[in-house]
C-alpha cells in the first residue's frame, strides 16, 4: 500500500516542485524587473531634481549677478552727477551704463516735444535703433504698447512695465519706461529692452527706478547751473548797459545794446527800439542791430502823428501795443516794403 501511495504521490511532487521552481524563477525575473525599473525611476527623478536645483541655482545666481551690475550701474549714475556738463552727455552715459548691464540689450531717452504728443529720442545705445524710430513716429497714444508705456510713465510719473510679450518689429521680449523728473515735473523717459522674458522682476525693477532718481538728481544739478548762469549772464547785461549810461556812452550804442540784451533773452525774437526827435514830432532814431539794412530809413523821419506803424501806436497811446500779423496791420508803404522785404 505505501508503494501504491507513493507512485500516486510521487507525480504529483514533482509537478509540485516544478510549479514552485517556475513560480520563485517568476518571482525573481519580476523582483529584477522591478528593482531595474526603480532605480531607473529614482535616477530619473534623481536627474530632475538635481537638473531643477541646478537651474534654480543658475537663476538665482544670474540674478544675483544682474543686481551687483546693477548696484555698479547706479553707483556710476551717482558719479555722473559731478563730472556732466549738459544733458546729452549725462543721457548719452545713462544709456551706455544701463546696457552695459547683463540682460539689457538698448537704452534710450525720450523727451515729449513741446505742444505735441510726439515723444523724441535724444539719446540711445544697444542693439535694433531702428526700434526707436517706430515709436518716435507714433504721433499718438495707441499706436503701440511700447509707446503706451512710455507715454503713461511720461503723464502718470510712474514706472511701466512690459514683461513676457513680443514687442512688435523687434526681438525684444520685455521693456520698461522709468520717468525723469526736473524741477518737480515730468520731463522725459528712460525706455530699457531685454531679449529675455520675465527680465523686470520687483528687485530690478526698484533698482531701476533708483538709477531713473539719480539721473532725476542730475537733471536737477545741471538745471540750478544753467539758472545759475543765466542769472548771472542777465545781472553782466544789465550791468554793462548800466556802464554805458553812467559813462555818458552815446544814445544810438545804449540803445543797441539794450536791444542786443532783449534779443538774448526773447529766444529767437528780433528787437527795434525808436526814439522821438526833441520836439517828439517825428521819428528821429531807429536801432535794430539784428534786422536786415532799411529799417532805420523805413522809420526815422515818420511823423508821429501821421505815423501808422506800431511803434507809433505805442507812443500816442503810451500802452503796449501787441501785433499778431503784421500783414494785416496798416503800415505805411516804406515799411510795409520792409516787413517784406525781411520775411
Amino acid at each position: 500500500e505505501l508503494n501504491i501511495i507513493n507512485r500516486e504521490l510521487t507525480p504529483l511532487a514533482a509537478s509540485f516542485s516544478s510549479t514552485l521552481g517556475e513560480v520563485a524563477r517568476m518571482t525573481r525575473s519580476l523582483l529584477i524587473v522591478a528593482l531595474a525599473l526603480g532605480t531607473t525611476v529614482t535616477g530619473l527623478l534623481c536627474i530632475r531634481v538635481t537638473h531643477a536645483r541646478v537651474s534654480e541655482r543658475n537663476v538665482k545666481e544670474r540674478g544675483l549677478a544682474r543686481l551687483t551690475e546693477l548696484y555698479a550701474a547706479l553707483s556710476r549714475t551717482s558719479q555722473l552727477i559731478s563730472r556732466v556738463s549738459d544733458r546729452d552727455h549725462l543721457f548719452d552715459e545713462l544709456c551706455r551704463i544701463c546696457v552695459g548691464t547683463r540682460g539689457l540689450s538698448l537704452a534710450a531717452v525720450g523727451l515729449l516735444e513741446r505742444n505735441t504728443s510726439r515723444i523724441k529720442f535724444v539719446a540711445s545705445h544697444g542693439a535694433d535703433h531702428r526700434h526707436f524710430r517706430s515709436l518716435e513716429t507714433a504721433a499718438t497714444p495707441g499706436t503701440s504698447s511700447q509707446f503706451d508705456a512710455a507715454h503713461l510713465a511720461l503723464r502718470e510719473g510712474r514706472a511701466q512695465v512690459l514683461n513676457g510679450e513680443q514687442l512688435s518689429g523687434s526681438r525684444f521680449r520685455a521693456s520698461a519706461s522709468f520717468p525723469l523728473r526736473c524741477q518737480d515735473q515730468v520731463v522725459g523717459v528712460l525706455c530699457v529692452f531685454s531679449r529675455e522674458k520675465q527680465f523686470f522682476q520687483n528687485d530690478i525693477i526698484d533698482l531701476m527706478e533708483q538709477l531713473a532718481m539719480e539721473a532725476s538728481f542730475a537733471l536737477e544739478s545741471l538745471q540750478r547751473e544753467a539758472d545759475r548762469r543765466y542769472q548771472a549772464a542777465i545781472l553782466a547785461d544789465q550791468n554793462r548797459i548800466l556802464n554805458l549810461v553812467a559813462s555818458g556812452a552815446d544814445l544810438p550804442v545804449i540803445l543797441t545794446t539794450l536791444a542786443q540784451f532783449v534779443e538774448s533773452q526773447s529766444d529767437g525774437g528780433f528787437c527795434s527800439l525808436v526814439a522821438l526827435d526833441q520836439q517828439e514830432s517825428h521819428d528821429a532814431l531807429g536801432v535794430a542791430p539784428s534786422l536786415p539794412e532799411g529799417f532805420e530809413r523805413a522809420v526815422v523821419g515818420a511823423s508821429q502823428e501821421q505815423g501808422s506803424e506800431p511803434c507809433a501806436e505805442a507812443i500816442r497811446s503810451r500802452a503796449p501795443i501787441v501785433v499778431q500779423d503784421l500783414a494785416g496791420y496798416p503800415l505805411n508803404a516804406p515799411l510795409r516794403d520792409f516787413v517784406s522785404q525781411a520775411g
